[in-house]
């Protein structure tokens, strides 16, 4: 929760590996301290609809594990990684 109150707005989403946490569940703790809350199903969606709802101004910032991070990463660059 400390990055949650900084935020104007929140997506939950899950990374392509195994054991990734339920986006749904990463949302209702997050309701807790942001009430614009969504759920998106995976990270390049969720990026996508980030982008659309930011101003130029507003900061992106990804969260969560190495894993989803790297998605994020490789959503961006188009820069192909592993798969696990």
């Amino acid at each position: 929760g400390e990055l949650a109150p900084a935020g104007r707005a929140i997506i939950a989403t899950h990374s392509r590996h195994p054991r990734a946490a339920d986006p749904e569940v990463i949302a209702v703790e997050a309701r807790r301290y942001c009430s614009r809350v969504s759920v998106s199903p995976d990270v390049a969606t969720a990026l996508a609809a980030t982008k659309a709802m930011a101003g130029i101004s507003d900061i992106i910032c990804v969260a969560g594990s190495l894993f989803l991070v790297a998605e994020a990463i490789q959503a961006v660059t188009g820069v192909e990684g592993e798969n696990h």
